[in-house]
């Protein structure tokens, strides 16, 4: 049997080549289509067959995008596979459509958080809101299953009839290697705070270094890190701004980095102020693996990685005196963290491992495969 997975970038999708490497032991064939973006070596050494489509994550242009869903055609059609697996939502919609016309039996999509679309209120976002769950309607239609990263989203798109209860499964994010990601005693710094991100406002970016710098005038010795690359999306926050943030001392930006759990051991408490519309954080679940507690906002697919007052803090989104006020909690009585962190670690554990996300991604494929495609 064949999988074609279609992904919006090959460095995104190379993390999960645990995913990929199981599909392969089953004795699948895979086939890797997204834009080249460097991932693509790590995926190929698997034994994964790489396409190379121009796939634009930001705004619309419609000649391109019908360019793209040309392309996903050809190459579906080309290459014949008995399934097509999609995430987030340009290869979901394409793909769904494209998958349809080449004639492919099967469909299976991965919702991974709705982002900041599906957050705004007002008249222009609503209608934006509108347009893509249309867009959704027409594409999950074509599919046997869709799954989706948190309860938010499944039941916002059963509300808006987007998707059919029969085909909507929940799984608990991208899950964690809790092996990889593991607790190292001792290593720990009090005072540590750490959020790992692309550079963007939605991540509440601004948010944490505006709170660092109140915190620091009562605790001048707490220490405020922040990691993670650069991005083209237009919330991107400016090189300049980070730099600047940087030279006045509040937070210090040590840009991306191919493995963050030196970063994360060094911590006391992992913050993610993000007013943004999450499938399940990876980065979240990485640092409750690491036996850290979490100190994030009650949005969708954050509020699920913590339990509020056992294992972190759930703050109101943009609410910067909430933020300071969680903070202070873990610098007035440091022990908290230990204790907060140790439940976090059981949480990964218990309900986040990637081996419990892969089976429920694995076993809808197996199902879609076994029962045949739907009309």
């Amino acid at each position: 049997m064949k999988i074609a997975i279609i992904y919006n970038t090959m460095k995104d999708l190379s993390s999960r080549t645990a995913l990929l490497s199981e599909l392969l032991d089953l004795g699948y064939q895979v086939v890797a289509i997204a834009p080249f973006d460097g991932g693509e070596d790590r995926i190929s050494a698997l034994g994964v067959k790489c396409f190379d489509i121009r796939l634009s994550r930001w705004g619309v242009q419609p000649w391109r995008e019908v360019g793209t869903l040309g392309v996903l055609w050809n190459l579906l059609k080309r290459e014949r596979p008995d399934t097509v697996l999609a995430f987030t939502i340009k290869p979901i919609i394409y793909g769904s459509v494209a998958a349809r016309l080449a004639g492919v039996p099967r469909m299976v999509s991965v919702v991974t958080g709705l982002g900041f679309m599906f957050v705004e209120s007002s008249q222009f976002h609503r209608l934006k809101q509108n347009f893509a769950s249309i867009l959704y309607r027409l594409a999950l239609r074509f599919n046997e299953k869709v799954l989706f990263q948190n309860r938010d989203d499944m039941e916002l798109f059963l509300s808006r009839g987007v998707v059919a209860p029969s085909k909507a499964i929940r799984i608990p994010g991208s899950g964690v290697d809790t092996s990889f990601f593991s607790p190292r005693h001792g290593e720990g710094e009090e005072g540590y705070f750490l959020l790992v991100s692309r550079m963007l406002w939605d991540k509440g970016i601004e948010l944490y270094v505006n709170a660092a710098r109140r915190v620091r005038l009562k605790y001048p010795k707490a220490r405020f890190l922040l990691v993670g690359p650069l991005d083209d999306n237009p919330a991107a926050i400016p090189a300049e701004i980070l730099e600047r943030w940087n030279s006045e001392g509040v937070i210090e930006y040590v840009g991306a980095t191919h493995d963050v759990r030196s970063y994360l051991a060094r911590c006391s408490v992992y913050v993610l102020p993000s007013f943004y519309r999450e499938g399940i954080p990876r980065t979240n679940l990485e640092a409750l693996a690491m036996g850290k507690p979490v100190v994030t906002t009650d949005m969708p697919g954050c509020r699920e990685t913590v339990v509020d007052g056992e294992n972190g803090i759930l703050i109101p989104p943009r609410n910067e005196d909430a933020l300071v006020e969680a903070m202070e909690t873990f610098l007035k009585d440091p022990a908290i963290a230990i204790k907060m962190g140790a439940v976090s670690r059981k949480l990964a554990v218990d309900r986040f491992r990637s081996q419990t996300v892969h089976r429920l991604i694995i076993e809808a494929v197996k199902g879609a495969t076994d029962r045949g495609g739907t009309q």
